[in-house]
């Protein structure tokens, strides 16, 4: 407050020139800032590329079949019923996911090293087999081939 009296500035005042202030030294944050080079100035004005007119297709190498499809932690579904209703828990989250037969739900297991499912058969129909992946490998697996049977895998066990 002794600067306001001894200036002889109000409060707006010194408002004013503190904006002021930020202005200039922004202005010359601005001039003195790096300039673009003719690269970057031409890439802002460069006309689209024609597409190719014809591209050969890549070959992909053959998968190897000893390798797990799908993430390293995951409850795999299999068999001949035609699909399941399963109740997920896992590191992250708890779940319920409708899924088809054969299917694949994606799990993270995580620090917890925790990982449960209770899927149950959507028909009376077929069999159906279980199985829960964590690092790649199974942990823990069930069946069941009862009317709308029920089967429950959890890690550890």
């Amino acid at each position: 407050m002794r600067i306001l009296k001894w200036t002889g500035l109000g409060c707006l005042g010194l408002t004013g020139l503190m904006v002021g202030l930020v202005v200039v030294v922004a202005m010359i944050g601005a001039i003195s800032g790096p300039t673009p080079t003719p690269k970057a100035k031409n890439h802002a004005h460069k006309e689209p590329a024609e597409a190719p007119a014809h591209k050969e297709p890549a070959q992909e190498p053959a998968p190897k079949p000893e390798e797990p499809q799908g993430p390293e932690d995951r409850v795999e579904l299999s068999g001949t019923a035609t699909g399941a209703s399963c109740a997920i828990e896992d590191g992250k989250n708890s779940r319920t996911v409708d899924t088809e037969i054969p299917g694949m739900i994606p799990l993270e297991v995580g620090w917890t090293d925790y990982a449960a499912a209770n899927c149950q058969k959507s028909g009376a129909a077929g069999s159906m087999k279980v199985e829960l992946y964590v690092d790649g490998s199974v942990e823990a697996s069930g069946s069941t081939s009862a009317e709308y049977g029920l089967v429950m895998v959890t890690y550890p066990q």
